[in-house]
């Protein structure tokens, strides 16, 4: 896992530069009557944990959307920021050009590609970050710059608490170790799909991790979220299960941790494979945190695995097969 190693290792200066390199987008809460952020795998996650850090501060209704189209509401009045890393994600070229057409004002966070082109032609607001690295591994940028963007519609400043951040992650051996010692019970059922179990504010951290399992580690994983799952899938925790269970909660709802409480105990009596990740105090800090250590989860995986964590054959193949059929 060298290569990615390394580029999991940048994580602290990926949030350095937006620091150094971010600059006043100059508009506030009150210009708009909602938000859409836009983007795809890991250009779009930044958007899902951004959403949920802001869900106590921000005043707006915020979307995050993952696709070809934009809702019918969205217009004059309508914030949307699309992230993409390579500038080329097809998706999200599509949600620009709707953005545009319907007047909407835009915010892009690209390195460059057919994004950056039509960002810079329409005098629109970008904001960069280092190329060379592949998406997933270059979270720090749109999440770091999305907080600062975020904060600057609310009148905060949050570049306090992010140099606080990237101070803690800078030391990256503490969080490949901790990465480390999550994956260690699950050294054995490698083979097994994993699934978390999750509650709302840890819902896209989980995500995140399921999305790098499955891009580095080459596996399948899959998330619900308590207490939406308790009225469904849990009636399917009755048998034995080809599973590894990963508890990842913040124990901030004390009804939600009820739940919790019986789900360890319902688990412990069947024996099912299950750790437990419990982000007492969560913030922006922990939810960085523990980003970083389940990102280093995921390669430990992929090493067990003897997997290619860097290939991604399947998407190059869909990429190359939807150029041929391009309308």
């Amino acid at each position: 896992m060298k290569y990615q190693s390394e580029q999991l290792q940048s994580f602290s200066k990926q949030i350095d530069f937006v620091l150094e390199n971010y600059t006043p987008h100059n508009f506030k809460a009150s210009q708009f009557r909602n938000i859409i952020a836009g983007g795809l795998g890991g250009s779009g996650i930044g958007s899902r944990i951004a959403k949920v850090l802001f869900s106590e501060i921000l005043p707006l209704p915020m979307e995050v959307i993952s696709d070809y189209n934009l809702p019918a509401y969205a217009d004059g009045k309508t914030l949307v920021v699309l992230s993409s890393y390579s500038g080329n994600t097809e998706e999200t070229l599509a949600m620009f050009d709707a953005a545009f057409a319907k007047g909407c004002t835009i915010i892009c966070i690209t390195t460059g590609g057919k994004l950056m082109a039509k960002a810079t032609a329409q005098g629109i607001k970008i904001y960069g970050a280092v190329p060379g690295f592949q998406p997933r591994m270059a979270l720090g940028y749109p999440l770091s710059t999305l907080i600062l963007l975020l904060g600057e519609l609310c009148g905060k400043d949050f570049s306090q608490e992010l140099r606080k951040i990237s101070d803690k992650v800078s030391n990256s051996a503490f969080y490949t170790e901790r990465g480390k010692a999550i994956f260690d019970p699950y050294s054995k059922v490698i083979g097994k799909k994993f699934v978390f179990i999750t509650d709302q504010y840890l819902e896209p951290v989980a995500l995140r991790t399921c999305q790098q399992i499955q891009e580095n580690a080459k596996g399948e994983a899959f998330l619900i979220v308590v207490p939406e799952s308790n009225h469904n899938v849990i009636e399917t925790f009755y048998g034995s299960f080809n599973t590894n269970f990963v508890l990842l909660h913040s124990n901030k709802h004390p009804r939600v941790k009820l739940r919790f409480d019986f789900l360890r105990s319902h688990f412990t009596a069947k024996s099912y494979t299950f750790t437990e990740q419990i982000i007492s105090d969560f913030n922006m800090e922990t939810c960085y945190e523990t980003i970083y250590m389940m990102d280093w989860f995921t390669l430990w995986l992929a090493d067990a695995k003897k997997q290619n964590s860097i290939g991604i054959a399947n998407i190059n193949a869909l990429k190359k097969y939807l150029e041929e059929h391009e309308s």
